[in-house]
């Protein structure tokens, strides 16, 4: 089954999403809450610019990563054009997020990061530390824009409070209440992956960081190291 083979992830996935836009409907009046996870932006990365599967695994770097990513958010602008020809796209919420940014270089231009014991970061973390965070908001229709907001993943649920008007405070901040041309402290943590992390009770040593302003610019430092129990 391509689902249980690394190389088949991203053509699964594709798949998946390409069957419920192509099937997808309308079949109740109450509101309704979709979830969905998917790995097309991840490695092994298999296709080329034209969104073709190369015929199996090809290196990882910054071009790659692009020409994967960009097929996958062209896959999600088909879904989102099957969302507004079924009139259900304007009034929706919708939330796209990974869980970290990708394992190429990046943009940086500070100085180097330091990990507690002295020794320099390779250069994939500040890329870690640039996940993808897209919101579209009830009533909205416009396209999607890049902000200068300095946004962090934990933003996500006192966003959402936010919008849904739910008064429940989860300690961070709403993405519609943070000035775009103020400096935020946000803080990133990073752990090495771990290639038995599902078998293993605990992760490896997290450091964290402390990052006030632009994460590509600034200094990032020292937070507290989390290690696991001995």
């Amino acid at each position: 089954m391509l689902g249980e083979s690394p190389i088949g992830d991203y053509v699964a996935h594709t798949v998946f999403l390409n069957r419920l836009i192509s099937e997808m409907h309308i079949a109740r009046d109450k509101p309704v809450y979709k979830y969905m996870h998917v790995m097309n932006t991840h490695n092994p990365m298999v296709t080329n610019e034209d969104c073709v599967y190369a015929g199996g695994k090809i290196p990882t770097n910054r071009t790659s990563l692009t020409n994967q990513s960009k097929c996958t958010l062209d896959t999600l602008v088909r879904f989102f054009d099957q969302m507004k020809k079924l009139r259900i796209y304007d009034d929706a919420l919708i939330m796209v997020h990974a869980d970290h940014g990708g394992h190429v270089a990046n943009h940086r231009e500070g100085l180097p990061i330091l990990f507690a014991n002295g020794s320099t970061a390779i250069f994939q973390v500040a890329s870690l530390a640039s996940p993808l965070l897209m919101f579209k908001l009830p009533n909205a229709s416009s396209d999607f824009k890049i902000s200068k907001i300095q946004a962090s993943l934990a933003d996500i649920s006192d966003t959402i409070s936010g919008i849904m008007n739910w008064n429940t405070d989860f300690g961070h901040s709403s993405l519609l209440t943070i000035d775009p041309n103020v400096d935020r402290e946000r803080r990133f943590r990073f752990y090495a992956w771990q290639r038995d992390a599902w078998e293993s009770d605990y992760t490896g040593r997290i450091q964290e960081f402390i990052i006030k302003g632009s994460h590509y610019e600034e200094k990032w430092e020292l937070g507290p190291v989390y290690d696991p129990p001995e």
